[in-house]
């Protein structure tokens, strides 16, 4: 092995990718402030006509369910989180996160 690759090996070593985990916490953590207006807006029934309809799900987008590995106190305070703004499910509240965070909202 080259010195360049080992020293890009340990460069990976030090400074590993974010896992999903990480990247979902970090999220909600930074649009905590935000949370209860995107749920609000999430759940906002469509006005403007005879009729109130519920916001249309998004049928273009694939949806993958996938697994956080989170420790019980990251848990209990994701849970938390979800009662303190509002969210339906603990998806709900990764999902608004993530998409604002990605500023995809």
């Amino acid at each position: 092995m080259e010195v360049r690759e080992l020293v890009a090996a340990r460069r990976r070593h030090l400074d590993p990718a974010p896992t999903v985990a990480e990247v979902v916490l970090r999220a909600i953590e930074a649009q905590y402030a935000r949370l209860p207006q995107l749920v609000e807006e999430a759940l906002k029934p469509q006005t403007g006509s005879l009729f109130t309809f519920s916001a249309p799900a998004r049928t273009n987008e694939v949806k993958v369910q996938m697994g956080l590995r989170l420790t019980r106190g990251q848990l209990r305070t994701l849970d938390e989180v979800e009662q303190q703004v509002g969210a339906s499910s603990r998806g709900q509240l990764v999902t608004l996160a993530v998409r604002a965070e990605l500023g995809n909202s």
